[in-house]
């Protein structure tokens, strides 16, 4: 398990891998994103090796979500409005299998 907290600005701000990526991993690791109770909401993204950003949904302060890393090339995320900026604690985790 490894954990680092990103500071999300009004801009794409990247939470786990990066525009320049151009191969997925394959593995069973989860990235957990707990947004900060006094952040903003955010939008959030994905991006996998063949396809530009994708919508993902909003993630509201103090929500917690988990992406499966698995063919993703890029996870990210940017503030609903143009002013605030929120932390967000992202957690990596590989579950073992028995």
């Amino acid at each position: 398990m490894y954990s680092y907290d990103v500071k999300v600005l009004p801009k794409n701000t990247s939470l786990w891998g990066g525009v320049g990526i151009e191969k997925a991993i394959s593995s069973n690791s989860l990235l957990i994103c707990r947004n900060d109770e006094l952040g903003v909401s955010l939008k959030l993204f994905t991006k996998n090796q063949d396809d530009g950003a994708v919508p993902f949904g909003t993630l509201a302060p103090g929500e917690t979500y988990i992406f499966r890393l698995n063919e993703v090339t890029l996870i990210g995320a940017k503030t609903t409005d143009d002013v605030s900026d929120s932390m967000v604690r992202c957690t990596i985790v590989c579950p073992q299998s028995n």
